[in-house]
C-alpha cells in the first residue's frame, strides 16, 4: 500500500516531471559551459567534485521537501505502519526516477566536458 501510493505520488504529476527535465537540462548545460574547458587534473577533478555535490545537493533537497509535506499524513497514519516501512517504501518508490534525472545530467555533463578523454570523438 506504501509503496503503490509513493510510486503513484512520484510520477503523477507531469508539470514537475518536465520542470525536472528542464531544470537538470539547464544546469547540466551550465555545468558543461563552466567546467568544459578543463586543462589539468585538478580541474577534471573540480569538475566532477562539483557535479557529485549538485547532484547530491538536489536529491537531498527534494527528499527533505517532500519529508515536510508528507509528514501529516504520516504522523496521522502512524498507528498502521512505522517510519522503516514508510521510508523503504519512498525509496524504491521514487529511486529510479531519481536515478533517471541523476544519469541524464552526469550524462550531458560528460559529454559537454569530454571527461572521458575521448578528443577526436
Amino acid at each position: 500500500v506504501l509503496f503503490s501510493r509513493a510510486a503513484k505520488e512520484s510520477t503523477r504529476d507531469a508539470f514537475v516531471f518536465s520542470v525536472r527535465m528542464l531544470a537538470t537540462v539547464g544546469l547540466a548545460g551550465i555545468f558543461g559551459a563552466v567546467f568544459g574547458k578543463k586543462n589539468t587534473i585538478v580541474d577534471c577533478i573540480g569538475s566532477v567534485m562539483m557535479t557529485s555535490i549538485n547532484a547530491s545537493m538536489i536529491a537531498l533537497v527534494r527528499a527533505l521537501l517532500t519529508f515536510v509535506e508528507e509528514r501529516p499524513v504520516v504522523t496521522r497514519e502512524a498507528r498502521f505502519y512505522g517510519p522503516v516501512p514508510y521510508l523503504l517504501s519512498k525509496i524504491l518508490a521514487e529511486g529510479p526516477l531519481d536515478a533517471f534525472f541523476s544519469g541524464l545530467f552526469g550524462i550531458i555533463v560528460h559529454r559537454i566536458c569530454n571527461m572521458a578523454g575521448d578528443e577526436g570523438t
